[in-house]
């Protein structure tokens, strides 16, 4: 049926292009789709037509025709997982198409010409010979493991042009991913449908506010433009220039224009926009931004969720102010000269006897000045010039040791100097308080002197011998306390830094340097190795318990499952092993468990009919389970190709399970609708009715033109369609039917549809 489909499409496309022309977007619209907020959706009817943008969709890219009677919809994922939903008709013979693009770096306009875009998609279904037609529900569901399944029902496997089943596999989604959905009634029904988006374990359902997530503010004196995104789609009804203000350095106010390239062009929905600013910034500090969202308009994301006010405060100097150091008042020898450097780009210079250049020459005491000026303001700077007696004298004293914790202040202050240490630092004093070498470069504008110091500190003691030691007999234990210029003297007058042990007691020494002096003790104890034993390997039957115990004085136990009691109460198989550990070394044993699992799975289901093919049962247990079918067959699998009752006993060395079930022989019940018939009243043929067998309920029969409209309706079995309607009688053709019935077959009632086409012969 997709020739049929693609011929409507084409019509329904042209129609509603000529009486159409670029309006604002409508819910038939991907910029006017509607975001989903809440689980469940009901459209109590659809619109013709694919509303004011009707070329959204692509058939060349997509298992679709184009649009017929669309609704769009909208979301962006807040927690990644895997998307569903479910849409029901409101009229069961309606054929719904759908969807889904992932719209997150593309635009609705991108649609129609990027297939990289489609996630999703399922046209099965609609009117034809096939009598598995796919009417009624459709979704995102799991039924199926398909993605794309085009127009028709029942192919295998499906693609872009053929379905397979109205149902696709779940879709995975990302967290921050916008995605749209289209839904197109292909019946063309006003009838409208339920959709529930709640049946997967995705979060859609948008309960957070929009926050800013990039703001590109000012940078340069006369920037005119701030641009900013959110991190989800705002509502275009909801911003406008009111909800912004901005405040320059002074406290004026500026003039902001607010644009956004969809919300302009009248979509519903957008995250980029951007301000122009009226005039252009030119003073150089700080600027602030404030973002008013509050009552009674703030801005809102698509699900009504208001964004937080903000302020945003930015500073402005680059260009901005030149830059202008003279540096630090110094001081210059008798005949001497210093060059003051104020160069700035694009800039004018003003020195305090009126010069105009960036560089002044200064031969003589006195104050020196000059302002720099640009196209954003200007600044000024000052020096002070002095003459100077001569060359700096500075003296760091002798090199030293000192103590832990002592500080040595070192001081190389001289008239009118810089200093420089050896870390960089420039201050005329300096704190020592760690070993090394310190020196210090002294200049003024008479010359340079340089002096150096090496402070040098007694280490702190460490006396690293821990208050107790246990050892194993035959171990040697060595007690080392050594430190850098200290003497030693041990409990028994030996004056080594080290101390060998070999056997228990108690061992102190003292350890001296010229500033501290430390003592320090050993308790040593020597002990002997564990030893453990749990027994044989052994077998039990479900419900038993060994209990395995262990006993060794003064030791650590560890089980394999981390536990540390002495004992433990087996009840399921495995290996159980224990480690017992003291101070001297570990014993380990274990032992094997084997439990003879309970015999499960022993189901031959309910009483129930051989219709096609065998039942293979199955009763698999475990590998000490045994079997015996009732023709004395011993495997666990059974394959019953004919009715009977079938018996089954499973047994171990600790239980017996029996189950049994009888298969019948197989009920059909088929229905036989005719092709073609020739209602011309000559007693042959004269009426179109589908016949069976069985006894037909819930039985709704209908016939259709090729455009739709409904023809013939009856609920009675026994009534067929003569070739009239609205007592006319209607030309040879090709005519729609579709048929609804439950039947009853094999215990238990079956609820059957079919559609498909009959030949009206004259």
């Amino acid at each position: 049926m997709r020739s049929v489909k693609a011929l409507l499409s084409t019509f329904f496309l042209l129609f509603f292009t000529l009486l159409l022309t670029a309006q604002t977007p409508t819910v038939q619209d991907c910029l006017g789709a509607i975001p989903i907020c809440q689980p469940v959706y009901t459209e109590n009817q659809v619109l013709p037509g694919g509303g004011n943008y009707p070329n959204e969709i692509s058939s060349s890219i997509s298992c679709l025709d184009g649009e017929v009677y669309s609704i769009w919809y909208t979301f962006t994922v807040q927690e990644s997982g895997e998307f569903g939903f479910v849409l029901t008709p409101n009229n069961s013979l309606d054929d719904y198409d759908w969807a889904l693009f992932n719209i997150t770096n593309a635009e609705c306009g991108d649609i129609d010409n990027n297939p990289s875009l489609l996630v999703s998609c399922n046209a099965a279904g609609g009117t034809g010979t096939n009598p598995n037609a796919c009417s009624g529900p459709t979704g995102a569901t799991g039924a199926s493991s398909y993605d794309i399944q085009g127009a028709g029902c029942g192919s295998f496997f499906p693609d872009s042009d053929n379905g397979f089943s109205p149902f696709n596999d779940l879709i995975p989604v990302t967290a921050g991913n916008t995605y749209v959905l289209m839904v197109s009634n292909w019946s063309a029904s006003t009838s409208g449908y339920t959709i529930d988006f709640g049946i997967s374990n995705v979060d859609i359902f948008d309960f957070e506010p929009p926050v800013l997530d990039a703001l590109n503010l000012p940078t340069s004196c006369n920037d005119n433009s701030i641009t900013f995104t959110f991190n989800e789609n705002v509502d275009c009804s909801t911003i406008s220039e009111a909800n912004f203000t901005l405040a320059g350095p002074g406290g004026e106010s500026y003039t902001l224009g607010l644009a956004s390239t969809i919300c302009d062009a009248g979509g519903e929905y957008h995250d980029a926009f951007s301000l122009s600013i009226s005039p252009a910034l030119v003073d150089s500090g700080t600027y602030t931004l404030e973002v008013v969202s509050e009552m009674p308009n703030p801005i809102t994301d698509l699900c009504g969720n208001p964004l937080a006010s903000s302020s945003h405060p930015f500073l402005l100097d680059s260009p901005g102010l030149p830059t202008v150091d003279l540096g630090g008042d110094q001081g210059i020898c008798d005949g001497q000269a210093v060059t003051l450097d104020a160069t700035s780009q694009q800039a004018t210079y003003l020195w305090q006897d009126g010069s105009a250049t960036p560089t002044y020459t200064a031969n003589s005491s006195g104050n020196y000045a000059v302002t720099v000026t640009n196209a954003c303001g200007q600044v000024s700077d000052a020096v002070a010039i002095s003459l100077l007696g001569g060359p700096p004298a500075v003296e760091l004293g002798m090199d030293t040791t000192l103590c832990t914790g002592a500080q040595l202040a070192l001081d190389a202050t001289a008239e009118e100097a810089d200093y420089l240490w050896q870390d960089g630092s420039t201050s005329p004093a300096y704190t020592v308080n760690a070993s090394g070498a310190y020196a210090v470069t002294v200049t003024n504008g008479c010359g340079e002197v340089v002096d150096e110091i090496t402070v040098a500190y007694s280490p702190a003691l460490s006396v690293n011998i821990d208050p107790e030691y246990t050892a194993c007999e035959g171990d040697v234990i060595e007690l080392n306390v050594f430190n850098p210029t200290a003497t030693y003297l041990w409990q028994d007058g030996s004056t080594n830094p080290d101390f060998l042990v070999e056997e228990s007691g108690v061992y102190a020494v003292t350890v001296s340097n010229g500033c501290q002096t430390v003592t320090a003790g050993a308790s040593v104890a020597y002990i002997s190795l564990p030893a453990i034993e749990l027994g044989n390997d052994t077998s039990l039957c479900e419900g038993e318990q060994l209990l395995l115990q262990v006993d060794v004085p003064n030791a650590v136990y560890q089980w394999q499952d981390g536990s540390t009691s002495p004992s433990m109460v087996v009840t399921t198989s495995g290996i159980y092993g224990v480690s017992a550990i003291n101070e001297c070394g570990q014993a380990e044993d274990a032992i094997q468990v084997n439990y003879t699992p309970r015999i499960e799975g022993v189901e031959l289901g309910e009483p129930r009919y051989l219709c096609t093919g065998s039942v293979v049962f199955d009763v698999t247990s475990h590998e000490s389970a045994f079997y015996r079918w009732q023709d004395g067959s011993n495997l666990p699998r059974y394959e019953a190709s004919r009715p009977g009752l079938y018996v089954v006993e499973v047994y171990s060395a600790c239980e017996t399970v029996m189950d049994s079930v009888t298969l019948f022989e197989c009920e059909s019940c088929n229905v036989y609708i005719p092709n073609a018939f020739s209602p011309n009243d000559d007693g042959r043929n004269d009426t179109f009715l589908p016949q069976s067998p069985c006894e037909l309920m819930d039985y709704e029969f209908l016939v259709f033109d090729r455009w739709g409209g409904q023809l013939f309706y009856s609920e009675n079995p026994e009534q067929g369609w003569d070739g009239r309607a609205r007592g006319k009688t209607l030309p040879p053709g090709l005519y729609a039917w579709a048929l609804s019935y439950s039947v009853e077959a094999n215990g238990q009632v079956e609820k059957r549809s079919a559609m498909g086409d009959i030949m009206l012969l004259r």
